[in-house]
């Protein structure tokens, strides 16, 4: 059975444990800067001071990322540009953090598991609603965060119970006609496109025109589920309007026909059976897991 499994990242050696107090400031550091407006500020920055140069973090409805850059644009970057939506009276289709409380917390180093409470904004049609952010933290020996594994929970059902709503919005902001979802995917078709023509330039085009793109997103790809944010979609495409505007070269092929391997088919089997290269196991536990391990082959 283990050896079907796939490792996110190189194997390295176990680091240095972390003591308590660094890893509980890591995880309130982190609940305070995944807030707005605190998540502008780190977004801009470009690199978020908590996360290790080399973090390897996933979500559980889009992807794994690695580096620090690449992760802050996508843990911060995208909750920026969908306040900013806001702020503009644009409907979004992902809401942003406007606060969160930790509700369930525990510790062994060098391991932290978190679940927070966050209220998130979908803008002034919809307003707060609840949302639980569960997160798995590694931290290093510089009680920087190594391996992140974060669980929007329920976010689909979430999404799914707002989506009249949201597409309502779209319907008097647009003045369009249609399905719930095909009005969601007139919104983010429009702004995938829009994105694309003002920051993929040059050599970053992916797109002939703005009615290319728009008769791709509409014609060629489908919106997808809400589960399907880290797949071949529209949904997938639209969360990434929020990075291009950071690194081109790197997220421009991410609103492309192909997806750029990020919005991509994936294998549920697959998936399921990553794991990370060092366990998300506390020290202690993972020693009395190999001694009663141990223990047992002797039998």
């Amino acid at each position: 059975m283990h050896s079907a499994l796939v490792t996110l990242a190189l194997s390295a050696a176990v680091s240095a444990t972390p003591t308590f107090t660094q890893i509980i400031e890591g995880v309130a550091g982190f609940a305070e800067a995944f807030q707005y407006p605190n998540f502008i500020n780190v977004s801009a920055a470009g690199n978020y001071t908590g996360f290790a140069p080399d973090i390897v973090g996933r979500l559980d409805i889009t992807d794994t990322y690695t580096g620090n850059e690449l992760f802050t644009e996508y843990v911060f970057g995208l909750f920026t540009t969908m306040a900013n939506k806001a702020a503009n009276n644009e409907t979004i289709l992902i809401g942003y953090p406007q606060n969160q409380t930790v509700v369930s917390l525990g510790i062994e180093p060098p391991m932290a598991f978190a679940s927070a409470l966050a209220l998130f904004n979908w803008g002034p049609a919809i307003g707060l609603v609840p949302v639980q952010i569960d997160s798995v933290l590694r931290f290093d020996d510089n009680a920087q965060v190594s391996q992140w594994d974060g669980i929007l929970r329920r976010f689909a059902w979430t999404a799914s119970t707002l989506e009249p709503a949201i597409a309502a919005s779209v319907r008097a902001e647009l003045k369009i006609n249609g399905t719930d979802q095909e009005v969601l995917q007139q919104r983010a078709a429009i702004d995938i496109c829009t994105a694309h023509t003002q920051y993929c330039t040059g050599a970053n085009v992916q797109y002939a025109s703005q009615d290319d793109c728009m008769d791709t997103m509409l014609n060629k790809k489908t919106f997808g589920q809400w589960y399907q944010i880290g797949e071949d979609s529209v949904i997938c495409r639209y969360i990434h309007t929020g990075m291009v505007a950071y690194r081109p070269a790197v997220h421009c092929p991410h609103l492309s026909v192909s997806g750029g391997g990020m919005c991509r088919d994936r294998s549920f089997a697959v998936d399921a059976t990553t794991q990370f290269a060092l366990p998300m196991i506390g020290d202690n536990s993972l020693a009395a897991l190999t001694a009663l391990a141990g223990s047992h082959r002797r039998r």
